[in-house]
């Protein structure tokens, strides 16, 4: 009982550090261009978090991170955009990357990208807002560059200490 209480709580723990780190990288370190498009690493946390948590833990990642940070910048909740930070810590996730290879990262991160990026967040900013279908266009290439950076930083995150460190293993 006592190992399944501490379990839970180093992974709430875990998921609310990813979750502020989330915002910090989204709304705080964002490099903006123009009014839909940011360049950020929002998703490398919730993707870390889906990856050593799993799913579940993953999409209360993104969630929180959402409307944290819509709290904190005093943004509107687009539930499209919060369905695709959502989406974005339970796709990975369902790939269960175990090996150490890259290319299973790299594809894990791809579609979570793919899926909650480039076309579910887009189409909210769409509906919303009214984007531009250029603008959208340019939110497909950062989240691509995004995805290859970050399948980069948590491929080498997954072979080091850090990540067994996290899942409460030893090292």
């Amino acid at each position: 009982m006592q190992k399944n209480r501490t379990a839970y709580t180093r992974a709430l723990v875990f998921s609310a550090i990813c979750s502020a780190l989330s915002v910090i990288l989204g709304k705080l370190l964002q490099i903006p261009v123009g009014n839909s498009v940011r360049i950020s690493f929002e998703s490398l946390p919730i993707l870390f978090a889906s990856l050593t948590l799993g799913g579940v833990w993953g999409a209360a990642t993104g969630l929180v991170a959402d409307l944290v940070g819509c709290l904190i910048m005093a943004y509107e909740v687009n539930p499209f955009i919060t369905l695709g930070a959502v989406l974005i810590g339970v796709i990975p996730a369902l790939f269960k990357v175990k090996s150490a290879r890259f290319t299973s990262v790299f594809l894990a991160v791809l579609v979570s990208h793919a899926i909650g990026n480039m076309c579910v967040k887009s189409f909210g900013l769409y509906l919303y807002y009214g984007t531009p279908w250029p603008m959208l266009l340019l939110r497909v290439a950062v989240s691509f560059v995004a995805a290859v950076l970050e399948s980069v930083i948590l491929f080498n995150c997954l072979n080091s200490g850090f990540f067994h460190l996290c899942k409460g293993e030893r090292v």
